[in-house]
């Protein structure tokens, strides 16, 4: 090992096996690397007021038998997520964890992880373990990029677990990475705000994306149902969430559905949770359901019998729903106690039988809901704003006056003005009937 590493804000580190093994700053021995790993980190941690950094790890095989523990405003770098490899043979802890050197908790700020695998160790003799996470702990603009994830028992990345109410982080992104063979992808957890889902490939067994809090932007991922897994979910939260965006993403083949946000009483006393959800320019398929007519692509259910944990704030537009073979759909959008919600500019390209999952929209106990100009494929025919409520009555805010039974519109299309009620029955055929004052019975 040379020792010029505390004269510069870098230092290197080589796997056994890497190229050049003997230019590094520390070299691993292909045995407990993470020693080597760590003592990197320490060098560059030199206290508040000492040098930070970046860590630069050679291509090559990195064997890791126990957690590496981030810093603040220090860097981890490979060569890319392909020849970088660290390969963990350890159970009960994730690989890479944010503690202090009291081992407690602490929040890593200023720091990224970038173009390296992290993989459980698949080889034979030490094949049965599985940490549980291969990131894990609470952080502040913090970037992780790049990075291939796999093999884990229980996610890929948890960000900013709420198990410690002190510890908050804010703009946190991952991106470009690679996450596969885990139960979860990603966790954002509720003390993770104002952060970024950003163009990541995620297959998992359970669920892609699991959420809470906000405001958290998902966009231009690949929520892959075509890995050897097929999720439950693509994108799921049984917890509080606010201002969300999930847009230009490609979610498919969920076994239950591509969207499924629901409410918990955690905060039920919190009127400014379940606000402001974005849902548009997707594109949301799936080729086999678990079971048919049974699930949904878009799910948002609450219990409306507590005005503080309805919905509010819906918007799902210009998303491409397609549905190829296997097991149908229920709905494709099914809202359950949301408030203020608008449905349109989507289009549903749906093959088999269209009849049996009829309607594509419903809608159950929801109140000042716009639902337009969407579209359905093979069958211009089939109505997809079909609206089925179980609320005591539809509000219609605007008045229109029809002048003759030939006016413009389309079937199924109702409206009023004063003194009359207006039903189209066909294409451009109007019938009324008049309405007018009437006594108490």
């Amino acid at each position: 090992m040379q020792n010029n590493y505390l004269t510069k804000n870098a230092v290197t580190v080589s796997a056994s096996n890497s190229a050049f093994a003997a230019s590094a700053d520390f070299i691993c021995d292909g045995t407990n690397d993470q020693v080597e790993i760590n003592a990197a980190i320490a060098a560059l941690n030199q206290g508040s007021t000492g040098i930070k950094g970046t860590v630069y790890l050679y291509a090559g095989d990195y064997f890791l038998s126990d957690k590496i523990f981030l810093k603040s405003s220090i860097d981890i770098i490979g060569m890319n997520k392909y020849d970088t490899r660290l390969q963990a043979g350890f159970n009960g802890a994730p690989v890479f964890i944010t503690v202090n050197n009291s081992f407690q908790d602490t929040v890593v700020q200023f720091s990224r992880l970038s173009n390296f695998t992290i993989q459980r160790n698949y080889s034979e003799e030490i094949e049965t373990y599985s940490p549980p996470y291969a990131i894990y702990g609470w952080f502040d603009h913090c970037v992780f990029e790049k990075l291939r994830l796999d093999g884990f028992s229980q996610a890929g990345i948890s960000l900013n677990p709420d198990n410690n109410e002190g510890l908050y982080g804010y703009v946190n992104i991952v991106q470009e990475c690679e996450i596969t063979n885990n139960p979860v992808g990603i966790y954002m957890n509720e003390k993770c705000f104002d952060s970024y889902l950003l163009s990541n490939n995620i297959g998992s067994s359970s669920k892609n994306i699991v959420i809470a809090g906000g405001p958290i932007r998902i966009l231009h991922n690949h929520l892959d149902g075509n890995s050897p897994q097929q999720p439950d979910y693509n994108i799921y939260s049984d917890r509080d969430v606010r201002s969300i965006v999930i847009a230009n993403n490609i979610i498919e083949n969920a076994k239950k559905g591509g969207v499924y946000i629901t409410r918990d009483s955690k905060n039920d006393s919190d009127p400014n949770y379940f606000t402001n959800v974005s849902i548009n320019s997707n594109l949301i398929r799936s080729e086999n359901m678990l079971a048919a007519d049974t699930y949904n692509y878009i799910d948002f259910v609450s219990d409306g019998n507590n005005p503080d944990m309805r919905n509010k704030g819906i918007a799902i537009t210009g998303n491409l729903f397609e549905q190829r073979q296997g097991n149908v759909l229920k709905h494709a959008i099914n809202l359950e106690n949301c408030d203020n919600c608008t449905i349109t500019g989507n289009d549903f390209s749906i093959e088999g039988a269209i009849s049996s999952y009829l309607p594509l929209i419903k809608t159950t106990n929801c109140t000042d809901v716009q639902i337009c100009s969407n579209a359905n494929y093979p069958d211009p025919n089939v109505i997809t704003e079909a609206l089925i409520t179980d609320a005591d009555y539809i509000q219609i805010n605007n008045s229109k006056f029809v002048g003759s039974s030939s006016s413009s519109g389309k079937k199924g299309q109702i409206c009023y003005s004063e003194g009359f009620l207006y039903i189209c029955v066909g294409t451009n055929h109007w019938q009324r009937v008049e309405i007018k004052d009437f006594l108490p019975d």
